[in-house]
């Protein structure tokens, strides 16, 4: 197991959860950045729980960094590329808002 948080290792060490104590547990594997099943392996942690928790409290909404990259140079088209974790998008620059927020909202729940 690797060494966690000792306010994590309790709960981790718990047969029941309170959904506070959920809720710390899958905001620390998000921040992670790990696969749950990595997370899982190394804290001793069933991947069936932590999955369970987890479709339970989405993530919260939040910023993420733009940065433009590259000089300035006109074309007809042109193209906004995304990354959300280690998802792309590519879109033109006058996609739809509507369908844009839709794509980036199913993306970002898989990130």
């Amino acid at each position: 197991m690797r060494s966690t948080p000792t306010n994590l290792a309790k709960i981790l060490d718990k047969r029941r959860w309170t959904r506070a104590e959920a809720a710390a547990v899958v905001s620390h594997w998000r921040r992670s950045g790990q696969r749950q099943r990595d997370f899982c392996d190394d804290h001793d942690l069933d991947v069936q729980r932590l999955a369970r928790w987890a479709k339970l409290l989405p993530a919260s909404p939040a910023f993420a960094e733009v940065v433009v990259a590259g000089g300035q140079h006109e074309s007809k088209t042109s193209t906004i590329v995304i990354e959300l974790g280690d998802a792309r998008v590519l879109v033109d620059a006058d996609v739809d808002d509507a369908h844009l927020a839709r794509v980036l909202r199913v993306v970002g729940s898989t990130c």
